[in-house]
């Protein structure tokens, strides 16, 4: 009776240490708020978005979803619905293994799928909706095994119910329920023919829904929720199937063992009395390998530049760009608007490194994938037909999200189309997390004056561009020139100008734009267009060479001296790394690099 009870103490605590764990990995090493970043849910309520979900298999699953994933918005939330739905999975697991308990593995294969779904959640794509149908699958197996007793044709009927139920709730998930009732029956109870009607009932119900209920795909009528290229749901799948027969494997075991405990060795008897510890480590060890080879990596790190660009915490864009350096195109363009908004542009902008050139500066017209993201610019530069014009893009490739309807709200009350812009925000009045900031806008969009008074928009009234011409999505540093003669004063779209023409080497476009300087407080030109009009000169006439220790300075002459002198040696990786590291924040450095052509 005592080793039983310290048994079970052992157990909570180990169970109550783990999800403590677990749950604060989630919340501060996976950060569900990236996953909200990178899928943006989204869910209003009322009758009509909810019958959106009712007219295929797996919506309801999708609508709850939906309701959960808005919580992704503030991590510790999030990482409070991950940790339910790995406990929901480790208490069905124990169900499943039954009278098993106390074998070998009994107590270590339950945080299996936990540790399967910690994995699974690390990659910011992940649907929660997937998560949620293993749980569901799972669960109504566990219902399912209490009519064990029961007559065949009893358990088929109850079967067939839970599966209907379990399909039309969460869709392809149901196969796993049928697979592992069909298990249940051929492997446990011996009722062959019971299992194979339980199989055929996995293939019939998808096929019947596909022909005669709902207009869906054969694919999405077996598949849906299901992602195939998931390695650790093919697994958690796998293992919840193997389970059914191994419970007779672990019963057996245990029995066997407590037969033979007299003839246990030493080295038995020694794992036995610290079977809790070795229990412990192997779990820790499980959870940490998931971890690790789960891990995000570079996707993390643009994604959090992303949220941080967002919340306009642009000093955290900065350091995180400066830090981790993903090298992604997005990662660039954040980061270049945080230099702007930091008032470092103009002077830092080689910095940070300038892989992808102009693109990175302007994203290009090709890249469709981050529509939202290339609004950005268009509405802060004042270009607003093209920021309302990413905005529908976002409304066609990401949905309905509020992000998106904050934007085109933002958009149509700058335009002065008030009446558009309550159609937004009535939406957005619909949801649980942004009703506040609709009803705020709501009051801008019956005062207008107020709405141009307001801090966070008084520079983007003062941007907008009133001269309409074509944009050009080959060259936008045409398009920048156009947005800086239409207005002047308008301080983004000329600082973008000099970063456009710097990063494509129009240097003699560049020296044009110098007699401005003044007007945007600049009481000189700043480091990377000095260094850019020495080149300038020295490309249009070699001979003025010493003549640019007079218009330069000295320091700015030696040290395009020493450039020169490092960059004539025989190419060598130490070479390229002295390179990097004494001149890799120049414009001479960015040339070299990208190979450029001064013009």
């Amino acid at each position: 009776m005592q080793s039983n009870i310290r048994s079970n103490k052992s157990e909570i605590l180990i169970s109550l240490v783990f999800f403590t764990g677990f749950f604060l990995y989630v919340w501060l090493g996976i950060d569900p708020s990236l996953h909200y970043q990178s899928q943006q849910p989204v869910f209003f309520f009322g009758r009509t978005f909810l019958a959106a979900f009712l007219d295929y298999p797996g919506g309801l699953l999708d609508y709850a979803a939906a309701f959960l994933g808005q919580f992704f918005l503030f991590s510790w939330a999030g990482a409070l619905i991950v940790t339910s739905a790995a406990l929901a999975l480790l208490l069905e697991t124990r169900t499943m293994l039954g009278s098993a308990e106390g074998g070998p593995g009994a107590f270590v294969l339950p945080f299996i799928p936990a540790i399967l779904l910690l994995a699974m959640q690390s990659a910011y794509n992940h649907p929660l909706a997937v998560s949620l149908g293993m749980v569901l699958a799972v669960g109504a197996f566990c219902v399912y095994m209490r009519s064990a007793d029961r007559p065949a044709l009893i358990r088929c009927i109850l079967a067939g119910t839970l599966g209907l139920a379990v399909y039309y709730a969460a869709g392809g998930p149901f196969l796993l329920f049928a697979v592992m009732t069909a298990a249940h029956e051929m492997w446990i109870l011996r009722q062959v023919p019971a299992g194979l009607a339980m199989l055929l009932k996995g293939a019939v119900i998808p096929f019947a829904a596909y022909h005669w209920v709902f207009m869906i795909s054969v694919k999405d009528a077996f598949l849906i929720h299901v992602p195939l290229k998931s390695a650790a749901f093919a697994i958690m799948a796998g293992l919840f199937i193997i389970l059914v027969p191994a419970r007779l494997l672990l019963r057996t075991g245990s029995g066997v063992l407590g037969r033979e405990s007299g003839q246990r060795t030493r080295i038995w008897h020694w794992m036995n009395r610290h079977r809790w510890i070795l229990q412990t480590i192997t779990i820790t060890a499980a959870a940490a390998v998931a971890a690790v080879m789960s891990a995000a990596g570079p996707q993390k790190t643009v994604l959090k530049i992303c949220q941080a660009a967002r919340r306009s915490n642009w000093d955290s864009v900065l350091q995180l760009a400066q830090k981790e350096n993903p090298g992604h195109i997005l990662a660039q363009y954040q980061t270049n608007r945080a230099l702007f908004h930091t008032g470092r542009l103009a002077e830092d902008l080689f910095d940070y490194p300038q892989t992808w050139g102009i693109r990175g500066l302007i994203l290009p017209m090709e890249f469709n994938t981050a529509p939202l993201e290339k609004s950005d610019v268009s509405l802060e530069i004042g270009m607003l037909n093209e920021a309302l014009r990413w905005a529908h893009e976002s409304l066609i490739i990401v949905g309905f999200t509020p992000w998106t309807l904050q934007r085109l709200a933002v958009v149509s009350l700058l335009r002065g189309e008030r009446e558009a812009a309550r159609k937004y925000l009535n939406f957005l009045n619909r949801t649980l997390f942004f009703r506040a900031w609709a009803r705020e806008h709501a009051r801008y969009a019956d005062d207008p004056a107020r709405f141009a008074a307001a801090p966070v928009y008084r520079p983007l009234c003062s941007n907008i561009n009133h001269q309409d011409f074509f944009i050009h999505l080959d060259d936008p540093l045409r398009d920048l020139e156009s947005l800086s003669e239409a207005n002047p004063l308008n301080r983004m779209a000329y600082e973008y100008l000099i970063a456009a023409c710097l990063l494509t080497g129009r240097t003699s476009k560049l020296e044009k734009q110098m007699v401005r300087l003044r007007s945007f407080g600049f009481t000189r030109p700043p480091r990377p267009c000095r260094e850019a009009l020495f080149i300038h000169l020295l490309e249009n006439d070699p001979a003025m060479l010493r003549a640019s220790k007079a218009l330069f300075g000295r320091d700015m002459f030696d040290n395009f001296q020493q450039f020169r002198t490092l960059l004539g040696q025989a190419k060598t990786e130490r070479r390229d790394e002295l390179l990097r590291r004494r001149f890799g924040n120049t414009y001479w450095y960015y040339v070299v690099q990208k190979n450029l052509k001064i013009q």
